[in-house]
C-alpha cells in the first residue's frame, strides 16, 4: 500500500517462511517481515526473497511512488439542521443520536433508506428508536451506560434496514488504545464516506455526534499523513445545547465534562455481543478505551 511517499509491504508467503529479504530498489534492504519504506519519487522494482527450512524463493513487483501534493487544509461538515433535542428523556441519547445521525447522512444523499422526521412526529420517533436500541443491545437489564452495539444495530437497522450481518453493515464498532489514533479514525471515516461517527462521551456514558472537521495535512480521504485541529460535535442532551460546536482537538480530550471524550469505563455490558462472530464479553472490548461508532462503506 502507498500512502505518499510511504509504501507499506506485506508478506504473503506460504510454506512457513522464517527469513525475509525486500530489496526496494533504490540501494535499501530490509529482513522485516513486513516492512515500511520511505522512498522518493520514482519507478521502482521491489523484491522479496522469502526463506524456509526447504530453501529460499522470491517475487518482485514494481511500485510507482508519486510525489503528494503540498500539504494544506482539509474540511467537511455534514451538520443538518433536522438535528433534534432529546426531551425530556434523558436516557435517550442514543435514539436521538441515532436520529440526528441518519438525518445528516439523508441531507448529505448519502441515505440508505428513507429515514426522516418531523417536529411533529419526533418525540414518537425517538421513543420507537430507543425502544428497539435497548432491546438489541447487550447491556444488564434496566438502566446502565450507553451500549455501542446497540447504537451500531439502530443506525444500521433504521438507516439500512440490516443490522444482523457484519457484512452487511453500514455502521460497527470501533475502539482504540489512544485518544489520537480514536480521533484520527474518526475523521478518516467521514472523509472517506461522507457519514457522521458517533463518538462514546462521558467515559462510555452518553452518544454524541461527530459531524465535521478540520485537518491540515494531506487529504484525509487517501492519506494518514495529516493533523487533527478542529472537530465539530452535536450533543442531543437538550440542556447542553451544543449543535454545531467548533472544539479544537486538544479540547476534546481535557474540555468540559459535557463533550470530554474519555476512556470508555462502564461496566455495565456483561453480554456476549450476538450479532458479530466471538465470545468476547462486550465491555471487555471497550474498558479503559475509546469507542468510536463509525461508517465502513
Amino acid at each position: 500500500m502507498v500512502d505518499g511517499l510511504d509504501a507499506t509491504f506485506t508478506d504473503v508467503s506460504t510454506d512457513v517462511p522464517t527469513g525475509w529479504a525486500w530489496d526496494f530498489g533504490d540501494g535499501t534492504s530490509s529482513a522485516d517481515r513486513n516492512p515500511v519504506h520511505t522512498f522518493a519519487a520514482g519507478r521502482y522494482t521491489v523484491t522479496l526473497t522469502a526463506t524456509n527450512a526447504g530453501g529460499s524463493d522470491d517475487v518482485s513487483h514494481g511500485v510507482t511512488i508519486r510525489t503528494p501534493p503540498p500539504d494544506q487544509s482539509y474540511a467537511r461538515n455534514l451538520y443538518s439542521s433536522q438535528v433534534r433535542y432529546q426531551n425530556p428523556d434523558l436516557t435517550a441519547c442514543v435514539a436521538t443520536s441515532t436520529m440526528i445521525m441518519l438525518n445528516e447522512v439523508a441531507e448529505n444523499g448519502r441515505r440508505g433508506g428513507d429515514f426522516r422526521w418531523l417536529p411533529s412526529t419526533a418525540l414518537v420517533r425517538q421513543r420507537t428508536v430507543l425502544r428497539w436500541a435497548r432491546s438489541h443491545d447487550t447491556l444488564e437489564p434496566g438502566p446502565g451506560g450507553t451500549d455501542p452495539n446497540g447504537w451500531r444495530n439502530a443506525l444500521n437497522y433504521y438507516g439500512w434496514g440490516s443490522f444482523s450481518d457484519p457484512d452487511a453493515m453500514t455502521y460497527q464498532v470501533f475502539s482504540f488504545p489512544t485518544y489520537d489514533q480514536a480521533v484520527r479514525a474518526a475523521v478518516t471515516a467521514m472523509a472517506r464516506y461522507k457519514r457522521p461517527v458517533g463518538m462514546l462521551g462521558w467515559g462510555g456514558g452518553h452518544a454524541q455526534v461527530i459531524n465535521g472537521y478540520t485537518v491540515f495535512g494531506q487529504n484525509p480521504a487517501k492519506s494518514a499523513h495529516f493533523t487533527v485541529q478542529y472537530v465539530y460535535l452535536t450533543d442531543p442532551l437538550k440542556r447542553d445545547a451544543m449543535r454545531n460546536v467548533k472544539i479544537a482537538y486538544s479540547r476534546l480530550a481535557v474540555g468540559p465534562l459535557r463533550y470530554r471524550f474519555r476512556k470508555y469505563v462502564q461496566r455495565d455490558s456483561p453480554y456476549d455481543d450476538p450479532y458479530t462472530l466471538g465470545f468476547l464479553v462486550a465491555d471487555k472490548g471497550w474498558y479503559g478505551r475509546w469507542v468510536i461508532v463509525a461508517p465502513v462503506r
